[in-house]
Formats: structure tokens, C-alpha cells, sequence
């Protein structure tokens, strides 16, 4: 076989193939009895259906999120500056890091509704995506949420 050209017409280089017969697929039988052959291109990929309209949808606003004192907010801002400005959004590991607030802790966080931005339906937390990133003022807001429950439950 040559290489086609800029100019040349692949039908008349190509080889001639003979058209293939279409063959009925008959049942496969084992011992008499027939077995039915399941066509898998026609299935479908199973999907998760919608939310029902009736469910409960909130986006946590700052409005929404307690009052914390001034000093600890002060601080905490500090904090939060603190961290190489390289980074506009934060995940899980940078929080951890530099905080030492685990995973778990933010996730319990965002589902008190103590975190702004977050959508909660039905007491869910809903994604955002495949990995969920915090902006500085969201991060403010998580660690504030933890020293004051540790305060709270020192107190």
C-alpha cells in the first residue's frame, strides 16, 4: 500500500474490501434449552435521579453565621494573611497544615452551616466539585468556628 498525496483520491488507492454478510445471532443452546444473548452496547448508564422539588436548598450566607469576638476575628485575619499569597484557594491539606483543622472537623463545620458559601439541601453539604477548594474568607470563617467551639466546651 502507498501513501496518499496531497492531491490523490483515496478511493481509487484504497483496496477493495468485500462487503460482509450481516449473520442472524442465533440463541446459544445447551442441552436443549436455549440462552438469551444480552446486547450490552444498548445499556444505558444508570444515573442518579434529581433532587425532589420539594427539598430544602440553603446557600450560608455571612448574615447567617454567629457573632465571634472582635479580638479573635482580629487574629485570626492575621492568621489567614499570613499564608503565601501564591494561593488563592485552599484545600484540605493546606488547612490542615497550616491550621491543623483535620478534614473531617471542616466537613462537620460546613454541615452546622458555620462556613459562608456553602450550599446545604436536605442537611447535606453539596459539592462544589471533584475537590473542594476554600477561599481566605471562607478558611477565616472554618477557623473561627473551631477555637470557638474549643473555648466553648473549655468553658
Amino acid at each position: 500500500m502507498s501513501q496518499l498525496g496531497l492531491f490523490d483520491d483515496c478511493e481509487t488507492l484504497a483496496p477493495k474490501v468485500a462487503p460482509a454478510r450481516e449473520q442472524a445471532a442465533a440463541p446459544i443452546t445447551s442441552i436443549g434449552s436455549a440462552v438469551v444473548r444480552l446486547n450490552l452496547a444498548s445499556h444505558k448508564r444508570v444515573t442518579r435521579p434529581p433532587p425532589p422539588k420539594s427539598a430544602r436548598a440553603r446557600l450560608i450566607n455571612e448574615k447567617d453565621l454567629p457573632c465571634y469576638p472582635e479580638p479573635e476575628i482580629a487574629a485570626v485575619e492575621r492568621l489567614v494573611a499570613a499564608i503565601s499569597s501564591d494561593r488563592a484557594l485552599l484545600g484540605y491539606k493546606d488547612i490542615w497544615k497550616h491550621f491543623g483543622v483535620s478534614k473531617a472537623t471542616a466537613n462537620r463545620r460546613m454541615k452546622d452551616g458555620l462556613v459562608p458559601g456553602v450550599r446545604i439541601v436536605d442537611g447535606v453539604v453539596m459539592r462544589d466539585g471533584g475537590i473542594r477548594r476554600f477561599s481566605r474568607e471562607q478558611v477565616k470563617w472554618l477557623v473561627l468556628a473551631v477555637c470557638f467551639a474549643k473555648e466553648s466546651i473549655d468553658a
